[in-house]
């Protein structure tokens, strides 16, 4: 099955596809790919899903973290005790609200017995990129993602990951930062 698709609805589609009303993504996205299953149920054709494909999008917005407040939370002096209060803060909740609005995703993926594996995938936003690298397990409904957030224009602001792992419906959001990976 060749799957091309051009302006869809993020929201309607990551909804449909999880079964649930999440809300997490907004935006039109195109995705081109290429698909093949087989199978006598469901679940059998999910299992049996290979494949690969692209996705791509020029306005994308993530719904629960403000990562523009986390950027601008790194970039103040912390030498004063309200700056690090202020990222302190961020640190402790960054997944309670906001949203991320995204200038351009660019991601390729491949696709073998239904796990979905991201590769060359970058989100750019404005003063930062965020590169995502995982896997989507569909049969067992689980995903496992570590996305790398930089500065390319800002060499002391620190990069940091955020990872997000769990169930599809409800993944478990962390972060971690470049002193904790060194």
């Amino acid at each position: 099955i060749e799957v091309k698709a051009k302006e869809v609805a993020a929201r309607r589609l990551s909804n449909t596809m999880i079964g649930s009303e999440l809300n997490v993504l907004d935006g039109d996205v195109t995705i081109d790919s290429t698909l093949e299953t087989s199978g006598a149920s469901p679940a059998a054709l999910v299992q049996a899903l290979h494949g690969e494909g692209s996705v791509t999008s020029s306005d994308f917005l993530i719904n629960g973290i403000e990562l523009n407040a986390l950027a601008h939370a790194l970039r103040e002096d912390v030498s004063t005790q309200g700056a690090i209060d202020n990222l302190m803060q961020f640190m402790r909740s960054p997944f309670q609200g906001g949203k991320t609005r995204f200038t351009g995703i660019n991601s390729e993926f491949d696709i073998e017995k239904g796990v979905v594996s991201l590769k060359n995938t970058e989100l750019e936003a404005k003063g930062f990129v965020m590169q995502s690298k995982g896997e989507i397990d569909l049969p067992r409904w689980k995903l496992d993602l570590m996305n790398t957030v930089s500065f390319p224009d800002e060499k002391d602001v620190p990069s940091f990951d955020i990872i997000v792992r769990g169930p599809l419906y409800d993944p478990a959001r962390g972060l971690r930062d470049q002193m904790m990976r060194n």
